[in-house]
C-alpha cells in the first residue's frame, strides 16, 4: 500500500520519553546493587557461616595480627607489647607504603577488646582498604 503525505505534514511518532526514564532508573538500580568481589588470603582463623571461598591476594599488603596472649599485637610478624608502639609502627609503615591495604588477622581466642581498640584507631587513621581474614566453617 502506497501512502502519500503532503509536503508540510510530519508522520506521527510515539513519545518514548517515559520508556527512556524507566530504562535509566532500572540501569541505576542495577549499577548500585552490583556486588564487588574482594580477594583475601585463605588461612585458618575464626570461622564464618558464609560459603564464599576466600582466595589468595597477589597484591602487597600490611599484615596485622591480634593474638590471644600477650604480646597481643604483631605487625609484619614483629610482636608489640603496647598498643602505642603498634600504632607508631603502623603509622610509619603507612607513610612508607601509602598504597598498601591492611590485612587484619585475629586469633579465635583473642580478646574482643583488642579488636575494638584497633578498629577505633583505624576509624581515625583509615587505610585505602582494610580486610579482616576469616575462614569458612568446616
Amino acid at each position: 500500500m502506497i501512502r502519500s503525505y503532503k509536503e508540510d505534514s510530519v508522520p506521527v511518532l510515539p513519545d518514548l520519553t517515559a520508556m527512556l526514564d524507566i530504562i535509566f532508573i532500572v540501569m541505576v538500580f542495577l549499577i548500585l546493587t552490583a556486588s564487588v568481589h574482594i580477594n583475601s588470603l585463605d588461612i585458618t582463623l575464626p570461622t564464618t557461616h558464609d560459603n564464599a571461598v576466600l582466595t589468595p591476594s597477589e597484591e602487597a599488603v600490611i599484615t596485622l595480627n591480634i593474638l590471644s596472649e600477650a604480646p597481643y599485637w604483631a605487625l609484619e610478624e614483629t610482636p608489640y607489647q603496647h598498643f602505642s608502639d603498634l600504632t607508631a609502627a603502623l603509622h610509619a609503615l603507612k607513610a612508607e607504603h601509602p598504597e598498601r591495604s591492611l590485612l587484619i588477622g585475629a586469633d579465635d581466642d583473642a580478646p574482643a577488646g583488642q579488636m575494638i581498640k584497633l578498629l577505633a584507631y583505624l576509624k581515625q587513621h583509615p587505610f585505602p582498604e582494610t580486610h579482616i581474614m576469616m575462614d569458612e566453617t568446616q
